[in-house]
């Protein structure tokens, strides 16, 4: 009789509780579990990405672009936004090979294209927010981020007025802001269409409403043929 094999009922109340059914709890555990990253997660990624150790840059062409081994002779680089190859006769490919867009080096490449799109956006957004609240800007910031294309591009050309020590704007010290030297000054093209420098310590990018002579301004960007990377004149 003890050799039964049939199961006793501690053996049957042994496997409740056994299913290999997902319980709710289960369930409920992979609630937000979405496999696909959100756009916050690509950020992240992307910064983190363009903070590893950037590839070794082997060749300059003529355009200015800086081409990287990628293995097995191919090169790849970023033209703009887009990512381009050579092979190994130094032809240009119309298209890149699906082996190197798959690889590390276009990963990281992509990468810091993606972290350059972000820069771009926050250094545009930053000089609207000076330009919007008027805020005075000092020299030595405007020192510090004019080599950065990123910044160059928003601030070039914009209508500058020195700032003075109660705060006030000095509309007699104004003009396009050109560029900035730590001896010098600030450089800027003044209403007359005459190079000078400001030495104020301190300039803000004046909200239009603010700016004397505005259509006087209008005029002489025109004239010069340049662009605001933010629209302050028009």
């Amino acid at each position: 009789a003890a050799r039964s094999e049939k199961p006793t009922v501690l053996d049957n109340k042994s496997k409740i509780g056994r299913s290999e059914k997902p319980t709710v709890l289960d369930n409920k555990s992979k609630i937000g579990r979405s496999e696909k990253p959100t756009k916050v997660e690509n950020l992240v990624k992307a910064k983190a990405k363009a903070a590893e150790p950037a590839p070794v840059v082997t060749q300059i062409d003529e355009q200015g672009l800086g081409w990287i081994d990628a293995g097995k002779g191919y090169q790849l680089t970023l033209d703009g936004q887009k990512l381009a190859a050579k092979n190994d006769k130094g032809k240009r490919l119309s298209s890149v090979p699906k082996e190197l867009k798959d690889g590390e080096v276009a990963d990281q490449l992509e990468a810091l294209r993606d972290w350059l799109i972000e820069h771009d956006r926050e250094c545009i957004t930053t000089v609207e927010q000076w330009m919007l609240r008027s805020l005075p800007v000092p020299r030595a910031v405007l020192q510090a981020v004019w080599e950065d294309p990123s910044w160059r591009r928003p601030l070039e050309n914009a209508v500058v007025v020195a700032v003075r020590g109660d705060g006030g704007h000095d509309h007699a010290k104004a003009g396009l802001f050109r560029g900035v030297d730590p001896k010098k000054g600030i450089g800027v093209v003044d209403i007359d269409g005459e190079t000078g420098w400001l030495e104020a310590d301190r300039v803000a990018i004046p909200h239009p409403i603010l700016i004397a002579e505005l259509d006087t301004w209008r005029e002489l960007i025109t004239q010069l043929d340049v662009t605001q990377g933010v629209p302050q004149l028009h």
